[in-house]
């Protein structure tokens, strides 16, 4: 049977019975300032109807002589009520019918607020007299609770009148219910004065339920021996009476203010079946428990146990969970009361679970039955319980004691399919989940260096992908490389530059030294290297052709700037020395760019612009040096300068005089040409040089206007196929396609 079930069978069972009673006078000899009223009739909803409630009223008015049609006795009265939203800890709410009774007002508060309709009737005759009030007056409507109108001064505007007099003191007794330590009266010792005036005194009650502390709360005082001894009339100068009239009005109107809670214990029992359910018979009397979270009663039964507090209500334990249940000390133990019936989890076959006060339990097949409590329970929720992420608790919660950084710290871990759950009061509750755990767990956990978790796991669509997580000591970050740590030094040079979501990525490799001066650690993008002068974003390629050119000491000289990142040209990253820079890509390798030739290549736009990354070391012979980048090759010597061409054009350029032969500088670079076959070529100033399979050859004033006019290369003369020849009057040069000839005030012929 669903708990909703139950509810309405119980209710069913309810309706139409009334605890209430006529009573004989009350004795003072049975009055306790510990106990003046217990739980479970302070919080008996149930206790009266609509109807009863409306009949008791009458019966304490036989005769009104109220004149005034404003202020008619209780029994008649017909006010206005207003919407009240739920909330939490509190009420549940109040849908105002415009224009209610007294009766109605009363019994529907009592629900809302889940307190007994006597107590409200109680509060309203200990405050104003007005439930007996034969020619009530205004004030005894505008304050009748009492509720927020001080001894010393007006009520509050907000709160005056019948309706909201009586739901906000409901909803202050369900205020002091659910917090019971933000109030001074509490269970246990408490020192309760006898008066407003402090010299009367006060002694110490070892209040013992939370209905005890409420009335505590809502007027803070005791009787003296004096109010004791005149039950019906007044004390002397130090006597107080609001909470022995509540008391003695409760006893003569409704019998003792005792109870245990047997009514609740059996509506649970018969909802379930009753002997013939999977309770089975009583094996045990009404027990009354008292615990650190108020007094309740219990009752065990073949199949379990039925459980009823204030704060809770009644609910029942079965086994297995009854079993696990006692084993932590039941309702007196860590869990406290049940305030669910078990049930299975949804979309969790062959699992069940039920929540207790301080704590729930979970019960499955694959991994038995464990407890979550506390803040890790609160977690466990933030993530979806047991439908979740985190999946079934696998442990129980146990201590772990640290000695780090931070100080010696005690905190909470338990163990989930999927991950992990750690409470310390220094850092906070986390989990942290499977991906992240292994790796945390194969450090030691919150005993080593990483300590705590200071932060939630979080996700990162960047890079690839991946989820990070702080630790006190550093940092674990998972994603399709594995999961690394980074702390430290490392951390610090890591957050420089974005972490994971920057632009070097996630780490590929733990951190690791090859030297006792020299540790690194991978990412996607580039490296971090610890020196003893610090941690900075580098690049092991580049390092290593840094140190192959002879280091700080070799021609390269010192490193004057860090690693820069390079989009262009299918990106890449390059770092500037002394008297020269190194260049690296994924597809070309780490070179370096030194001299004239670097010049000439930052002059050029280095690797961001056309010539792009350098896909060669540079190379020098007699006095000529040239270098490869994948946009061309540089050519650099003393005459000429640095220019750009391929190795074939250049040599012919080189051997023609260069700047100072006939073709003169260079006035382009290379120059791809895909007709007749393909190949590329080059202008300078005087001429320009073709380059493909019928060879290397220059093309030089007055054959080269010829042939531009004629589309050179692409035109129906193709490539040229051997060196023009020239004497005073005449030219002529052979292409793949014909001879063009040049004479003197002819022009120009192909044949």
């Amino acid at each position: 049977m669903t708990v909703l079930a139950m509810v309405a069978v119980l209710a069913a069972l309810l309706v139409g019975v009334s605890r209430s009673a006529p009573a004989e006078a009350a004795y003072a000899g049975d009055f306790n300032p510990a106990y003046i009223i217990s739980d479970e009739r302070f919080f008996d909803n149930g206790s009266m109807t609509e109807a009863q409630i409306q009949a008791f009223l009458s019966a304490q008015v036989p005769r009104c002589y109220s004149t005034d049609p404003t202020l008619p006795c209780l029994p008649s009265l017909i006010t206005s009520t207003s919407n009240r939203a739920p909330a939490a800890n509190g009420c549940a709410g109040y849908a105002s019918e415009a224009w209610e009774s007294s009766a109605h007002i009363l019994w529907k508060i009592a629900q809302a607020c889940r307190i007994n309709a006597q107590v409200l009737i109680v509060m309203l005759q200990k405050e104003q007299s007005l439930v007996t009030a034969t020619k009530p007056t205004l004030r005894q409507y505008q304050a009748a609770m009492g509720a927020n109108c001080p001894d010393t001064a007006p009520c509050a505007p907000t709160t005056l009148g019948f309706f909201n007099q009586v739901y906000t003191a409901a909803w202050q007794m369900r205020q002091y219910t659910y917090v019971p330590n933000s109030w001074r009266h509490r269970i246990g010792p408490t020192s309760v004065y006898y008066s407003p005036t402090a010299s009367c005194g006060s002694s110490i009650v070892n209040i013992r339920n939370q209905a005890t502390a409420n009335l505590y709360n809502y007027t803070p005082y005791q009787p003296n021996a004096a109010a004791l001894a005149n039950l019906y009339g007044t004390g002397d100068s130090c006597s107080t009476y609001g909470n022995r009239n509540f008391w003695r009005f409760f006893s003569d109107w409704f019998g003792s203010p005792i109870a245990s809670g047997t009514t609740q214990i059996d509506g649970v029992y018969n909802a379930m079946g009753g002997a013939t359910g999977v309770l089975g018979n009583p094996t045990s009397d009404y027990i009354a428990i008292s615990t650190i979270s108020g007094a309740g009663t219990g009752r065990a039964y073949d199949g379990g146990s039925v459980y009823w507090s204030p704060r809770t209500g009644a609910a029942a334990v079965i086994e297995p969970f009854r079993a696990f249940y006692f084993g932590y000390g039941g309702a007196t133990g860590r869990l406290g009361w049940p305030n669910s019936q078990s049930a299975a989890i949804p979309g969790r076959p062959g699992g069940a679970g039920q929540s207790f006060l301080y704590g729930s339990v979970y019960k499955s097949d694959t991994t038995g039955i464990h407890s979550v409590i506390g803040v890790l329970r609160d977690l466990y929720f933030g993530f979806g319980g047991a439908t979740g992420s985190l999946g079934w608790p696998t442990s129980e919660s146990r201590t772990v004691t640290t000695n780090g950084s931070g100080g010696t710290t005690s905190g909470l871990v338990q163990d989930f399919e999927a991950g992990q759950a750690l409470s310390a009061t220094r850092t906070g509750t986390f989990a942290v989940p499977g991906a992240i755990l292994a790796t945390y767990t194969a450090q030691g956990g919150p005993a080593s260096d990483l300590g705590w978790p200071i932060s939630p796991a979080n996700t990162y669509p960047v890079n690839g992908g991946g989820s990070g997580q702080v630790f006190e000591g550093g940092s674990i970050y998972s994603s399709a490389a594995g999961a690394y740590v980074v702390s430290g030094a490392f951390r610090d040079a890591y957050f420089s530059v974005g972490g994971a979501a920057g632009w070097i990525g996630w780490p590929t490799t733990a951190s690791f030294c090859i030297s006792a001066d020299q540790c690194w650690q991978h990412f996607q993008n580039a490296s971090i290297l610890k020196e003893p002068a610090g941690a900075r974003i580098a690049l092991a390629a580049i390092e290593e052709a840094h140190a192959a050119a002879g280091g700080d000491a070799g021609s390269q000289g010192r490193r004057t700037s860090g690693l820069i990142r390079i989009a262009e040209n299918g990106g890449g990253l390059g770092q500037v020395y002394a008297n020269a820079s190194i260049y690296f890509s994924r597809t070309t390798g780490a070179f370096g760019v030194g001299g004239p030739i670097r010049d000439f290549y930052w002059a050029n736009g280095g690797a961001a612009g056309k010539l792009g990354f350098p896909v060669s070391a540079e190379t020098c012979t007699a006095g000529a040096c040239q270098q490869s980048f994948s946009g061309g090759t540089v050519f650099w010597n003393a005459q000429d300068g640095a220019f750009v061409s391929s190795p074939a054009i250049a040599a012919l350029y080189t051997a023609s005089g260069g700047s100072r032969g006939v073709l003169g500088a260079p006035v382009s670079w290379t120059i791809p040409i895909p007709e007749n076959g393909g190949g590329i070529g080059q202008a300078f100033k005087g001429g320009s040089v073709y380059s493909s399979a019928a060879g290397t050859f220059a093309v030089t004033e007055p054959i080269r206007a010829g042939y531009f006019g004629l589309n050179g290369a692409a035109g129906t003369l193709g490539w040229p196929t051997a060196a023009g020849v020239c004497d005073a009057t005449s030219c002529r040069q052979s292409f793949t396609g014909g001879t063009l000839t040049w004479r003197q005030g002819v022009g120009y012929t192909v044949g």
